[in-house]
């Protein structure tokens, strides 16, 4: 058992690593693929580029919003918005 929840640790502390979900991972992968298919034959061999991941902040910045989301931290943003009922446009 306890190899089984370090290996289910690891994955995820990988995927923390490189900013993604595991949806995005498998997404990613099937993406890859069809850019391979895609490809001429005469550059079957070449190198896929896809593109960057803007969600990768590295490894620390990545785990401190895991642990404490964006979501949850107190922000001053749209203070006038709030002040006034909200954002709402009415038609």
């Amino acid at each position: 058992l306890a190899f089984a929840l370090f290996g289910f640790w690891a994955y995820h502390m990988y995927l923390i690593s490189r900013g993604t979900t595991t949806n995005e991972t498998f997404k990613w992968q099937d993406l890859r693929a069809e850019f391979k298919r895609a490809q001429p034959a005469g550059e079957r061999g070449a190198s896929v580029r896809v593109p960057v991941n803007t969600y990768n902040k590295g490894f620390l910045r990545n785990l401190s919003e895991v642990l404490y989301p964006l979501s949850l931290r107190p922000t001053a943003g749209f203070a006038d918005a709030r002040r006034h009922g909200g954002a709402m446009i009415h038609f």
